[in-house]
């Protein structure tokens, strides 16, 4: 738990920074906050699969060399879902009940990263901002540069949607790993716990 609650810290500091230099608070030129904006995305679905790894650390099979020195994203989450179909984090909102006491429900709205989504974005949508390419497209005329950044700040609110409450399934679905971004109880840090049952 206390390696997954630093995997997600991390995660959540490279979001902020790819908002504050959406936002025009680094001094960097468009371009640059673009291809600094697309290396956090991409380092982010890192950081949810190797989430994905370290929650599902109680299988053997997570042991091998197989898991142990993979890094890539894509990999990591096809050789997850051969273990358990379910190991992908689920979107919870937090609902009170009365003062003091709340339930989690699945997110209804569709606004959070699917894994689907995840594996485009860190392979076909990062990968072709964070390579030069051929020279071929290097003489291609350049697109006019967008100030407002929404090709990064979608991507990066729907991450957030997806693990700002989220629970992992566990393999037989009997426990639920569960991660806070922001546990007010906490000063606003990451929180997980282990909880059984759905």
């Amino acid at each position: 738990m206390v390696l997954y609650a630093a995997i997600m810290t991390e995660l959540k500091i490279r979001l902020r920074w790819l908002e504050y230099a959406a936002n025009g608070k680094t001094g960097m030129d468009a371009q640059m906050v673009t291809e600094f904006g697309f290396l956090q995305l991409r380092m982010a679905c890192e950081l949810v699969a190797l989430g994905c790894l370290v929650a599902h650390g109680d299988l053997a099979a997570t042991k091998t060399g197989k898991f142990q020195s993979v890094f890539s994203a894509d990999t990591i989450l096809k050789g997850l879902e051969n273990l358990n179909p379910n190991f992908f984090p689920t979107p919870w909102v937090q609902v009170p009940t009365s003062p003091g006491h709340h339930h989690f429900e699945d997110r209804s709205a569709d606004d959070f990263t699917t894994k689907e989504e995840l594996l485009v974005l860190y392979g076909r949508v990062c990968g072709n901002v964070l390579h030069k390419g051929s020279l071929k497209n290097l003489m291609k005329p350049v697109p006019p540069v967008q100030k407002n950044f929404p090709a990064l700040m979608e991507p990066a609110q729907r991450l957030a949607n997806l693990l700002s409450i989220h629970r992992i399934s566990l393999l037989g679905n009997t426990r639920q790993f569960m991660c806070w971004l922001e546990y007010a109880p906490r000063g606003g840090r990451v929180h997980v716990a282990i909880a059984d049952g759905r």
